[in-house]
């Protein structure tokens, strides 16, 4: 194989990786519209919170009145390296975060089969 052709074949595959990861993103970016919506937190009075650095407070269903928290999907403790991707984000209300700490279930080991870990 030609130094140009493995350079051409490394740009492809950055290129694939780059597209999975975009989908992931938007993907998370869907899950966390469709939560926000479910647990009431796209109010007036929220979003004009949000602008100025407050937490959502959650409106429907059992945890009304909690605020919402940006949580990761694989704890950071465990999994510090995905930390600060997007797709490792989601929101949560208060209690439940609080109860999940820094366990790994089901769920998280099928993100990480997801994004190609």
């Amino acid at each position: 194989m030609q130094r140009d052709d493995l350079s051409s074949d490394l740009h492809f595959g950055r290129q694939i990786l780059q597209n999975i990861e975009s989908l992931v993103n938007h993907a998370q970016r869907s899950v966390n519209l469709l939560i926000a919506n479910r647990l009431g937190l796209l109010t007036p009075a929220n979003l004009e919170g949000m602008k100025r650095g407050k937490s959502p407070v959650v409106t429907f269903g059992p945890y009304a009145g909690e605020i919402a928290e940006v949580v990761h999907i694989l704890p950071v403790a465990k999994f510090p390296q995905y930390g600060k991707e997007f797709w490792n984000l989601e929101l949560m209300p208060q209690t439940l975060n609080r109860r999940k700490s820094d366990k790994v279930g089901q769920g998280q080991m099928d993100l990480l089969r997801r994004v190609g870990q």
